[in-house]
């Protein structure tokens, strides 16, 4: 069952929560010969981050104003432990025996994410044309949130299409302040997503939020509500929040409208 999946997965997730990843170098050089045995993910990809000068990075810790639509590859190798993310401790990337990323497509506009989006769940079965957005939280690079969702949607066995929500969090334990000021600031950008994927052929939403990453999600599903227009479909099923990063009397605030809610502490 999925759900159960997705709890065993959190309970991993917590030992190594709020951690900063390095991916490691030659992430854009993926040899087919390599890669025999290794798994491939495609992760679509909604950012409020800048984009860095470091091209093993991708995207910085700084903000943008503007929701940057991408996709990346990662490729998860076989001999992959459950709730592990296997890196070179120095050295580059080997994909037979590390995560390893692709350089990302940006998309010029909304519809030509939402076209590429809409190809990959028709390729599906019915019963896996689903979407699960990630919401990660503090202090953590873009490189470990594309890690850790993968690992996640990798090891609880997720069929449907994965989508990270990356707000600008610095990746530091120092910048605690950056990251509340970053998360507030990206949930107008969680909005605009939210409105592009509903626009989907999705047959069903689930969301996974992460210690601050609950406080954008908060705030951006708050903003809905006020429109009626939360939920109006029917589609999102089931909304997880893994060690909430918010006020207790906050939590209950989006429940309603939506199949089914978790509250891991």
């Amino acid at each position: 069952m999925l759900i159960a999946r997705i709890l065993a997965c959190f309970a991993l997730l917590f030992l190594t929560a709020c951690t900063n990843f390095v991916i490691g170098e030659g992430q854009g050089l993926l040899d087919d010969a390599v890669l025999k045995g290794a798994t491939k993910h495609r992760i679509y990809v909604g950012t409020t981050r800048a984009f860095s000068e470091d091209p093993e990075e991708f995207f910085s810790g700084e903000r943008s104003k503007n929701l940057t639509l991408a996709h990346v590859d990662v490729t998860v190798p076989p001999n992959h432990e459950p709730g592990e993310i296997e890196k070179p401790k120095s050295g580059k990337t080997n994909p037979s025996k590390h995560f390893a990323v692709n350089d990302p497509i940006v998309f010029n506009n909304s519809q030509s994410f939402l076209d590429d989006i809409n190809s990959d769940l028709a390729k599906r079965g019915v019963k896996d044309q689903d979407i699960l957005v990630f919401v990660h939280g503090y202090n953590v690079s873009f490189s470990a949130a594309v890690l850790r969702i993968t690992q996640f949607v990798h090891d609880t066995g997720f069929e449907g299409v994965p989508v990270l929500f990356s707000w600008a969090s610095r990746g530091k334990t120092a910048d605690y302040v950056y990251d509340i000021n970053s998360a507030l600031q990206g949930r107008d950008n969680l909005v605009a997503l939210a409105d592009i994927l509903n626009r989907s052929n999705a047959r069903g939403f689930d969301l996974v939020a992460h210690s601050m990453g609950n406080l954008v999600t908060i705030e951006a599903m708050r903003q809905i509500v006020t429109t009626n227009r939360f939920n109006d479909d029917n589609r999102l099923r089931l909304v997880m929040m893994a060690s909430p990063d918010i006020d207790l009397v906050n939590r209950p605030l989006f429940v309603g409208g939506c199949h089914s809610t978790r509250l891991l502490i």
